[in-house]
């Protein structure tokens, strides 16, 4: 993000981006104000999650997590646990085939932050599956033999 005016960016999602500096985001010292909600940059390649030259930017309700170099590091650090900021797995639904959804028990999900704050939705996807095992139901052997003759 280049330029002399301001960015906002509200509930997006940034997974597996590669860059040098700011694998998720790129700040330049250009930008005057830049304010960031409900964010999810994971897993980036190379760069640390938000790179912010002038750490000016103000982050709320983001989950920075996963990055090769580093989450909440150089200008953004300290914003880490403030205004509902923290760093754990997102759980998307599938990932390795680009399921960016995420799982009933995602602490991105409504509900579910870590420290109980109300960001609502973090990141662009929903929740679209369940997390974990699935669920099992009882059965007699011969209820089981009978599927399989």
């Amino acid at each position: 993000m280049t330029g002399g005016g301001s960015a906002e960016l509200l509930n997006v999602t940034f997974v597996e981006n590669r860059a040098t500096w700011g694998s998720g985001i790129a700040r330049d010292s250009q930008l005057r104000t830049a304010e960031f909600a409900n964010l999810i940059i994971s897993y980036g390649i190379e760069g640390e999650g938000l790179w912010d030259v002038r750490g000016t930017a103000r982050l709320s309700c983001c989950d920075i997590y996963g990055n090769d170099g580093g989450d909440w590091v150089g200008a953004i650090a300290e914003q880490l646990g403030a205004d509902g900021n923290f760093s754990a797995c997102p759980s998307f639904c599938n990932l390795e085939h680009g399921d960016l959804h995420l799982c009933d028990e995602s602490p991105c999900a409504p509900g579910n932050h870590p420290d109980s704050v109300d960001c609502g939705l973090i990141g662009a996807w929903d929740v679209g599956c369940v997390c974990g095992p699935s669920a099992t139901e009882s059965s007699t052997w011969g209820a089981i033999k009978s599927v399989y003759r």
